[in-house]
């Protein structure tokens, strides 16, 4: 075998080592580093997007002015997501809108809240509105929870194709743009809209019944953390007209 071949392989085998050397150099530093953090001081929430794109963003802001200490993460899950990461110990508390049975966890009322009708600025929707006169071409559907879809249901064949269909609720305010639109919300959405869009806000004869918000937990060593997240949660929900909190 010519030397230059030699050469070239044994090159090749040294900085395969070298770097094989530099990666475990790299992996012990990240293995003491991760021992190094107190996860006691850290708290894992989750939420649906309804809650955490109007209603926690100015909690969040007030945690971690007033407890620096604390380190936060966060997960936007969906109802029977949530219960099976609460009940994994991957995450701390969890706001949901389905409650369901789940071994060893707690499903808690955390608030309430009537649910209103929103419409485009100027549209041909006025004043209190009963669900019969709501043209389903126009309706922006946004899927709240089992008991709002069943007066869905009730009122509007199951059949007929909404103007949009929504599982992302930040995306709510551009097409609230679009002429005559309607969408049926909760109060804590409907106020949030009215304060960054021009929209118009209507009382539903018939309505649906009250939206009602929940938080998982399971037993563990950081109540003390999670009670502190709810009073400022608590602060914030007495603020929104029309909403009630049911935190004790």
């Amino acid at each position: 075998m010519p030397f230059t071949i030699i050469l070239s392989v044994a090159l090749f085998i040294i900085n395969l080592i070298l770097a094989l050397a530099e990666k475990y150099k790299t992996l012990l530093q990240e293995a003491k580093y991760i021992t190094k953090i107190d996860r006691s001081k850290i708290i894992n929430i989750s939420s649906i997007g309804s809650v955490s794109s109007y209603i926690l963003p100015d909690v969040f802001s007030c945690f971690m002015n007033t407890y620096p200490e604390y380190n936060v993460n966060f997960y936007n899950y969906h109802s029977y997501e949530a219960y099976d990461y609460v009940s994994k110990g991957e995450v701390d508390i969890a706001l949901i809108s389905d409650d369901m049975f789940f071994n060893d966890i707690e499903t808690i009322p955390i608030f309430k809240e009537a649910m209103l009708l929103v419409t485009s600025y100027g549209s041909k929707y006025n004043g209190e509105l009963h669900p019969s006169v709501l043209d389903v071409a126009d309706e922006i559907r946004l899927p709240w929870n089992p008991e709002y879809d069943l007066w869905h249901n009730f009122w509007f064949r199951s059949t007929l194709q909404p103007k949009v269909f929504l599982d992302q609720m930040s995306l709510l305010e551009y097409f609230m743009r679009q002429e005559n639109v309607w969408a049926i919300v909760p109060v804590s959405v409907a106020y949030h809209l009215k304060e960054i869009s021009n929209i118009e806000i209507h009382y539903i004869k018939d309505a649906p019944p009250d939206r009602f918000i929940y938080y998982l937990v399971k037993e563990s060593n950081k109540q003390e953390i999670i009670d502190k997240f709810l009073d400022l949660l608590n602060e914030k929900l007495l603020k929104i007209k029309g909403l009630e909190s049911l935190i004790k």
